[in-house]
C-alpha cells in the first residue's frame, strides 16, 4: 500500500513539473509543494489523514479548473484555410476541449515555453 502512495506522490510531482514548464505556474507550483508535503511523516491520526485527503481533492479540482482556462492557439488567432500545412485547427483536434488543452500544455512543456517567455 505504501508503494502506491509513493507512486501517486511521484506522479503528482511529475505532473506538477510538466504543467509548471508548460506555462501553468500556479498549478505546477501547488502540485509540487503538495507532493513534498505529502511526503512528510505525520502521526497516524484520522483527522490529519482526512485533512490530507480533502487537500488533495481541492487541489486537483483547482488544477482541473486552471487547465480548463487555458486558451488554445485557435482561440486567439485567425484560423487559416482548412487543409493547409500550418493549420492551427488541426494541431489540437481530439474533439474534447479539455484534452486539447492538456495537449497544448504538454506541447508547451516540450517546447520549454516557460523559459522562452511566450
Amino acid at each position: 500500500m505504501k508503494a502506491l502512495k509513493y507512486l501517486g506522490i511521484l506522479l503528482m510531482g511529475a505532473f506538477g513539473i510538466v504543467i509548471l514548464i508548460g506555462d501553468k505556474v500556479t498549478s505546477g507550483t501547488l502540485l509540487i509543494a503538495s507532493a513534498v508535503l505529502l511526503l512528510l511523516p505525520l502521526k497516524e491520526k484520522k483527522a490529519l489523514w482526512w485533512l490530507r485527503a480533502v487537500w488533495v481533492c481541492v487541489l486537483l479540482a483547482f488544477v482541473a479548473w486552471n487547465i480548463s482556462t487555458t486558451d488554445l492557439p485557435r482561440d486567439n488567432f485567425f484560423m487559416p484555410f482548412p487543409g493547409t500545412e500550418n493549420s492551427l485547427s488541426n494541431r489540437y483536434a481530439t474533439g474534447v476541449r479539455f484534452i486539447d488543452q492538456l495537449i497544448h500544455i504538454f506541447d508547451g512543456f516540450l517546447e520549454g515555453r516557460l523559459f522562452k517567455g511566450g
